[in-house]
């Protein structure tokens, strides 16, 4: 019984530190899937996804958090690039699609968050020229919009619509900011 422990702790420090930031896509993908087969009227097959969105989510939080803890080095270089920006993303339309179930999550108040503590560190880590990762700011930026106008739908709170406004107004400045330094032989790159 002993060794499947250290097996299994052997196993589990692995993929902890083989996960990169960029894995929160997974946990958006998912989410994204759920909210299509919910609009297409497929809510017994989105719901997999969701539950699938949120197991991936909930273990990067978890392998975020070590890190942070254990690995603050790490932590910070990766907090700066805009593949850090996936988890924000990932928490705005999970937490879109379980408002569409009627559940009310606090995933507004963590996705704002996180996009306060992490948009900063991406900003001054930016490069010259901008490559496609980086309208990644803009999506994390922007899915709070949707986020908040879900939720003000759903909960009868018109307040938050300003609370939408506010985010669409910087996300169309990170468009600006990402747009203005943005590399255009990247889009040469896009076809190989």
């Amino acid at each position: 019984m002993g060794s499947a422990w250290v097996r299994a702790a052997t196993a589990a420090v692995r993929v902890t530190a083989s996960t990169r930031p960029v894995a929160g896509a997974a946990a958006m993908s998912f989410g994204i899937v759920s909210i299509a087969l919910h609009v297409a009227g497929f809510d017994t097959l989105s719901l997999p996804w969701l539950v699938l969105g949120i197991v991936t989510w909930a273990a990067l939080v978890v392998v975020a958090a070590g890190r942070l803890v254990l690995d603050r080095p790490r932590w910070m270089d990766e907090s700066r690039t805009p593949a850090a920006l996936t988890g924000v993303a990932a928490t705005t339309v999970l937490g879109t699609r379980l408002s569409l179930l009627g559940r009310q999550a606090a995933a507004l108040i963590v996705a704002v968050v996180a996009w306060l503590v992490l948009t900063p560190s991406v900003l001054r880590g930016r490069t010259t020229p901008t490559v496609g990762a980086s309208f990644l700011l803009c999506v994390a930026t922007q899915g709070p919009v949707v986020l908040a106008a879900t939720l003000a739908v759903a909960t009868g709170r018109p307040w938050l619509t300003v609370a939408a406004t506010a985010f669409f107004g910087l996300g169309l400045c990170c468009y600006v900011v990402v747009v203005v330094r943005f590399d255009v032989r990247q889009l040469a790159l896009a076809g190989r």
